[in-house]
């Protein structure tokens, strides 16, 4: 894990060197063992690096043999050894043991193309100095961010939004179109950020600046091919075998690895095969006092079994209430998703003993993890019901649940179920996961910040990635989206800063390019089936894990929001929203005390609109 810098004069003009200072200094955490610098003409690149693999001869900007291509890198190769084999026998000539390394000597070989030989997780930037051409790339699936700008005649690239905002006089105007996406989602969708003049590379895309222009290019895409036909055996039987190869490359490292343990079948599969490939593990779980939250005890079993050295940790109000404005600082964005609370103080804990973590990360996505699928299938047979039936009486029916606050409650699922089940399936898909609707989003947003929206409807995210996608089955179209946005908007950015924000470098196995290939080539049944989730995964693993971790309904690693908000962090939420500027943030404050009062007495649970609403105004602050 490394943290990257840089920009390049787009008149090609000399690049003022006083900058890279600046900026790196940001990205201290993203690499705390050394840092570097390259200024060559119109190109100012630096790094700051943690030393994963070659401890001592890693150091970045790397170049080739003559100097001519120089990289600096954020993330790791897994097949790097595979590929520093066949490039020398072509005849390069490596100083070095780092995977960083073969970046160079691979593009010497094959241009823009040898993107499509790297199996890993990276952000990275090549200059070509022959040609004065800059290349940045971010991985497939996007576990790596990576983030631009054009501003006083140049592109500026960075691992993470702090090292631009930093600079002197940066533009900080707001994206309300952004803002708005924000809210409906509670996570901001790529490529925009909540800054105008910042905009994230997407997963496998690649930038060309060359002569002054800037061209985007895709080299990856998530495609659902057919593969021959198998059974489901076949397929549980290959999938095992994948799993255990992509474990045992994500276990390269030079430094301590662990594991993350949620209790889920995602986190305990890898530790099961990281069992097989190594001595004691450390995992590392965290746990709330509210039982339906907690998945200690499952946790625990999954430890016993395979002897893992384990550490577990409770997180209360009290430390969410001292971590929430540490980590939207470390977000750069406000995130609805407290979750991440939890990442980070697991994060903090962890990086006493190891450098590395392992997460199931990515395997919902790929394997059908998620109920929504499930309603998808059922809102199918939902539709056949009478309008008018469903109109007057199911709907009021739902409507009228008495609200819980337990984890994933029937109440939670029946209303997010009729809220989207009359509407074809990816509408159907967004309006499950939407978090502020169109009318309370109208409710909440001042009449200024009305006028300044383009696109109310934030389904528009959804249609900018349907559109051109020639895939027919359903399913296989609504986990294209999970895939898209879901995982590297919210999942994998939130981990990559929480953890790098404590210096850890933080792995996914479930992502591993032949992982991803294969995932792509599994027949949508053998994903999800009747009510069941992650089928597959549940028949790969049943002879390796415990029962009750393969059986078990998703739960979903949540932090307990909602009793929190009624109690403890009632006061907390209150003191935050009585003290926001309307003008400033765009809000209604009447809106925002109404949210909090019917959370408060039980009416609604509002404890994922209330987390998006004070991430923000928190954000702003």
């Amino acid at each position: 894990m490394c943290g990257i810098f840089g920009y390049v004069m787009l008149d090609g003009s000399e690049a003022p060197p006083d900058f890279l200072e600046t900026g790196l200094s940001r990205l201290h955490h993203r690499g705390p063992d050394d840092s570097g610098t390259l200024v060559d003409g119109p190109l100012g690149m630096g790094a700051r690096r943690l030393a994963v693999i070659d401890s001592e001869g890693g150091h970045q900007p790397l170049h080739n043999e003559d100097g001519t291509v120089s990289v600096v890198f954020n993330g790791e190769i897994y097949n790097h050894t595979d590929l520093r084999r066949d490039l020398t026998t072509r005849g390069h000539q490596f100083r070095t043991m780092c995977d960083t390394e073969v970046l160079v000597h691979l593009y010497e070989e094959d241009h823009d193309g040898f993107l499509q030989h790297l199996n890993g997780m990276f952000a990275l930037a090549i200059w070509d100095r022959t040609r004065r051409r800059l290349l940045l790339a971010r991985d497939r699936t996007g576990m790596k961010p990576l983030f631009v700008s054009e501003w006083r005649g140049a592109l500026f690239f960075s691992s993470e939004m702090k090292a631009l905002l930093a600079l002197p006089s940066f533009p900080t105007e707001r994206d309300h179109q952004a803002l708005n996406d924000y809210f409906a989602f509670y996570y901001v969708t790529a490529p925009r950020t909540l800054y105008k003049n910042i905009r994230r590379v997407m997963p496998g895309e690649y930038l060309t600046i060359e002569s002054g222009t800037v061209r985007s290019n895709r080299y990856w895409n998530y495609d659902f091919t057919r593969g021959p036909d198998r059974s489901l055996a076949e397929c549980a039987h290959e999938f095992t075998g994948l799993l255990d190869q992509s474990v045992k490359r994500h276990l390269q490292s030079d430094v301590p690895v662990g594991a993350y343990l949620s209790g889920g079948l995602d986190s305990a599969s890898i530790v099961a095969m990281m069992a097989r490939h190594g001595s004691t593990i450390n995992t590392y779980s965290v746990g709330y006092h509210e039982d339906s939250y907690s998945e200690l005890d499952m946790a625990s079993l999954i430890s016993r079994q395979f002897a893992t050295n384990h550490h577990e940790f409770i997180l209360t109000p009290d430390d969410l209430q001292d971590l929430l404005p540490q980590v939207i600082r470390q977000l750069d964005e406000p995130h609805g998703d407290w979750t991440n609370m939890a990442i980070s103080h697991l994060s903090q804990k962890a990086r006493e003993d190891v450098t590395v973590v392992l997460s199931g990360a990515g395997g919902d996505e790929l394997f059908g993890g998620y109920p929504t699928l499930v309603a998808a299938r059922m809102a199918a047979v939902y539709r056949i019901i009478p309008a008018l039936i469903r109109r007057r009486l199911i709907r009021p029916a739902v409507e009228a649940l008495p609200t819980s606050f337990r984890r994933m409650s029937l109440d939670f699922k029946a209303k997010s179920f009729v809220a989207g089940a009359d509407e074809r399936p990816e509408r159907a898909h967004y309006l499950f996961k939407q978090i502020f609707s169109i009318e309370e989003r109208r409710r909440l947003f001042t009449a200024g910040l009305q006028q300044r929206i383009p696109h109310e409807d934030a389904f528009h995210v959804f249609e900018h990635h349907l559109d051109g996608l020639t895939e027919p089955e359903m399913i296989n179209r609504l986990m294209y989206l999970d895939l898209r946005i879901f995982l590297p908007d919210c999942i994998l950015y939130s981990m990559d800063i929480m953890t790098s924000a404590h210096s850890l470098e933080c792995r996914a196995p479930f992502l591993d390019t032949e992982m991803l290939d294969f995932a792509a080539s599994v027949p949508w049944k053998y994903k999800t089936r009747g009510l069941k989730t992650k089928y597959l995964i549940r028949q790969a693993m049943r002879r390796l894990l415990p029962a009750e971790c393969v059986t078990m309904p998703k739960k979903g690693f949540l932090v307990p929001i909602g009793p929190w908000l009624r109690g403890p962090l009632h006061s907390f939420a209150g003191d935050i929203i009585s003290s926001c500027n309307p003008a400033e943030h765009g809000l209604n404050r009447k809106e925002m005390d109404r949210l909090l009062e019917e959370h408060r007495t039980g009416i609604r649970d509002h404890s994922r609109r209330l987390s998006c609403l004070i991430s923000y105004l928190l954000w702003v602050d």
